[in-house]
């Protein structure tokens, strides 16, 4: 059928003459991907006039079509498309030729290996993250595993030797930011490179992953697969990873099952998409997506704009106006500090930036008290009085507990959230749009007053069926300074939201200057310290003096 169709476009406006709307070569790479990869799967079923009709096709409106868009000039190289339209027509060079290892062929294709790195790197960063989000680069990065694969086959070498450097840090990071991995990606991990941490993320799939051919993998993964493998329902990974270079942080436990946090301050993008996710959180536990970052509706769907928006993730939003896709000096957020401090760890990022006008600072500072309790802190500075909005999205519906708490549950696990500061703000739940495009989701919004300024803290405390140290206790001292006290387990945990005015005794023999005060007894003795904003952090291990995050 392919073969037959007089052109592969997406319309006739496309190939008319004089036509004026063109929309690169996404049709004719799809149809060369799908054309390429069923005459390789049904060859020995097809007649020689069938494998001709198809060849021709594919050297008549497959490769001068898609050729435009891989050349290094064209704008697409430095964008996702440029990947893509790079397995497509590497794809056809291979189905069209009459022999794999015909020198031609292989000249073609290692002129277009080296173009495939130059767009992976134009695509990617050192350390593994990806200009255009997880999501796209993700996607990306499946669509290119293939094309490796491809390239590797027809040059007769090994795939591991091939494959840049950095698009091992990709799939790490993607291991690391998902807790899971695509099966035929593990696979790919596994098998041909040898990446023996990806064993345990494979699933062998079959032929039932062959529904969609541009994506996937027609059943390799269950060639590359270890056959005794299974993957598990939760990914082992490090318990605390900073990727600065693409503003991601992740904190959690040596135990998988327990929570996970993970804040994207988000760089921009040079090129291509903007999200609109700066310093949002997801925490999932047990298995459990709890505070969500959900996915944006396609672009043709009538919720995109639903959830193309700030207030769909969970983050801060002067007067709820969404950041901007227009960036402003091509920055993100400025991931400031990420630390693990053993019983505790800590992140702060300025997202500023991230809108063009009438934000100066827009910080967020997170501590994260192993394994259960999280704090968020939120502190704005504004050109004209807004509203500040704080935004807590979950597939799980809110239910208040308090003046100034809520309540929710997902699967086994249950979330009490609590706002420390300030004392006047308006909480309110709400059905708010969906996620993947078909599930609910509620976001609880947090609002201050209009001001020039804003400080919203939040306490997040996270429970489950089984915890081995027992629920963790938590008291507000606001007239002390907005203290609170947190007990889990052997852990005692003081923080102090203002610069602090509590006296030696009640800190402990701990006193500093800072905006934001941290700090950890074990076993009713001191272990660790940190301040943010501060000048000096004086501790009964010690005095410690600079400017900003300090920690003893």
């Amino acid at each position: 059928v392919f073969a037959r169709l007089e052109e592969w476009s997406e319309g006739f406006v496309d190939r008319f003459p004089g036509g004026g709307w063109k929309h690169a070569a996404f049709a004719p790479n799809v149809a060369a991907i799908i054309a390429s990869l069923l005459l390789d799967l049904a060859w020995h079923w097809l007649t020689p006039a069938g494998r001709s009709l198809i060849r021709e096709a594919l050297r008549t409106k497959g490769i001068p079509f898609i050729e435009p868009f891989v050349e290094m000039s064209c704008y697409t190289m430095r964008m996702n498309q440029g990947a893509r339209f790079l397995k497509g027509i590497i794809l056809a060079h291979m189905a069209a030729a009459e022999r794999l290892d015909d020198p031609a062929l292989r000249a073609t294709l290692g002129e277009y290996h080296k173009r495939l790195n130059a767009c992976v790197e134009a695509q990617t960063r050192d350390d593994g993250t990806f200009n255009e989000g997880t999501g796209y680069g993700a996607h990306t990065l499946e669509s290119t595993l293939l094309s490796y694969h491809a390239i590797a086959r027809c040059l007769g070498r090994p795939v591991v030797e091939i494959v840049p450097d950095r698009l091992l840090r990709c799939l790490r990071f993607t291991l690391d930011a998902e807790r899971t991995i695509a099966p035929g990606l593990a696979a790919f991990a596994a098998g041909p490179l040898g990446l023996a941490e990806f064993a345990d993320q494979c699933e062998p799939q079959g032929f039932a992953a062959a529904w969609n051919p541009e994506t996937h993998y027609f059943g390799v993964d269950a060639l590359w697969s270890p056959a005794t493998a299974a993957r598990p329902r939760v990914a082992k990974v490090a318990p605390f990873s900073a990727y600065p270079r693409g503003g991601w942080v992740f904190m959690g436990d040596a135990d998988p099952s327990k929570p996970r946090l993970s804040l994207e301050s988000g760089f921009w993008a040079d090129e291509g998409h903007a999200w609109k996710t700066k310093n949002a959180l997801t925490l999932d536990s047990a298995g459990q997506t709890l505070l969500l970052t959900r996915q944006y509706a396609n672009y043709n769907d009538s919720r995109f704009a639903a959830t193309a928006r700030t207030a769909a993730y969970n983050t801060f939003a002067p007067g709820g106006r969404s950041q901007s896709e227009d960036p402003r000096g091509n920055r993100g957020a400025e991931l400031r500090v990420a630390r693990d401090l053993g019983p505790i760890a800590v992140a702060e990022s300025d997202a500023a930036s991230a809108w063009t006008q009438g934000v100066r600072l827009a910080l967020r500072r997170v501590v994260l008290l192993r394994p259960w309790i999280m704090l968020v802190d939120d502190t704005a500075e504004l050109d004209e009085e807004e509203t500040g909005v704080q935004s807590w999205n979950t597939l799980g519906s809110w239910g208040r507990t308090g003046k100034r708490s809520y309540r929710v549950a997902v699967g086994g696990v249950e979330a009490e959230l609590h706002s420390l500061l300030p004392s006047d703000v308006e909480m309110a739940d709400a059905e708010d749009s969906v996620h993947e495009g078909k599930r609910p989701v509620f976001r609880l919004a947090i609002t201050s007053p209009k001001a020039r300024t804003h400080r919203i803290a939040t306490l997040v405390a996270v429970s489950a069926g089984d915890l081995k140290c027992g629920a963790p206790r938590i008291n507000f001292y606001y007239s002390a300074g907005n203290m609170v006290k947190v007990v889990q387990g052997e852990l005692l945990l003081k923080i102090v939201l203002t610069p602090a005015k509590a006296s030696e005794k009640e800190l402990r023999g701990c006193r500093t200057d800072g905006a934001l005060f941290v700090s950890v007894l074990k076993r009713g003795k001191f272990d660790c310290a940190c301040a943010f904003g501060a000048t000096y952090l004086q501790t009964p291990k010690g005095r410690t003096e600079g400017a900003g995050f300090l920690s003893v």
